[in-house]
């Protein structure tokens, strides 16, 4: 994941919009009850707003925000297997 990469390999030293565009895009996809346990939205929400603190990105590896939200990323992806065509949003440059 792209914000994962960031924060490990720049500890979010390049954070810019494009960055609080994907984390709202993670946010937003991952909030899918269809998918998710109403306890595990809430994992999600919170694991959204720790990487959105970008200042303080969490590195701690297996438990961090990014793994979490890693793993609940590829459970979505097994729920929806058919890629979904997203609109392109001019103000992402990432």
């Amino acid at each position: 994941m792209k914000l994962t990469d960031e924060a490990y390999r720049n500890g979010n030293g390049n954070w810019d919009q494009g960055f609080d565009i994907l984390v709202a895009f993670v946010a937003q996809t991952l909030q899918d009850s269809r998918v998710f346990t109403q306890e595990e939205l809430q994992e999600i929400r919170q694991s959204v707003k720790a990487i959105a603190d970008f200042e303080r990105p969490d590195l701690n590896g297996d438990g961090s925000p990014y793994y979490i939200l890693s793993e609940f990323a590829v459970r979505w992806c097994f729920a929806y297997p058919k890629l979904i065509s997203r609109p392109l949003d001019r103000n992402l440059h990432r």
